[in-house]
């Protein structure tokens, strides 16, 4: 059962780094825009826009790197350490969540961006549920 639900976290978490990444890169045309914002921003992606001097860009890096780092801790560590990579994964996803809570109020919760929002949201959300699942699994006895 432990090697099982291990290799499901694991999946999940790179699976929810692979959602993260493509998020940021998919141009905003494949997004949703159309019409003239889409010929404005159509072939722009969000971290090209996040990589212009632009404050959410530490946002984004600091959960992307956050995530790597405990899907890295979780391959590297025992059993006994799974806590940590719950708190990291936890802290990835808010960062990660709240980011995206940003973007959406900056972009007035348009509704040409849903795909945009949900792939966000899915990227945030989804590190939260792991480290949850992380933290209840590193309550169990051995």
């Amino acid at each position: 059962m432990g090697r099982a639900i291990r290799l499901i976290l694991f999946a999940g978490s790179i699976s929810s780094l692979a959602v993260n990444w493509v998020w940021v890169n998919l141009p905003f045309s494949s997004m949703g825009l159309k019409g003239r914002q889409s010929v404005l921003f159509g072939d722009l992606t969000l971290l090209q826009t996040l990589l212009l001097p632009h404050p959410y860009l530490a946002l984004w890096v600091t959960g992307f790197l956050l995530q790597a780092a405990s899907t890295s801790l979780f391959l590297l560590t025992s059993v006994g350490s799974k806590r940590y990579v719950g708190i990291l994964l936890i802290s990835s996803g808010v960062v990660t969540t709240t980011l995206i809570m940003l973007i959406m109020w900056r972009w007035l919760f348009s509704f040409n961006l849903v795909a945009m929002y949900a792939l966000g949201l899915l990227s945030g959300l989804t590190p939260i549920v792991l480290g949850l699942i992380h933290l209840i699994w590193s309550r169990q006895p051995q």
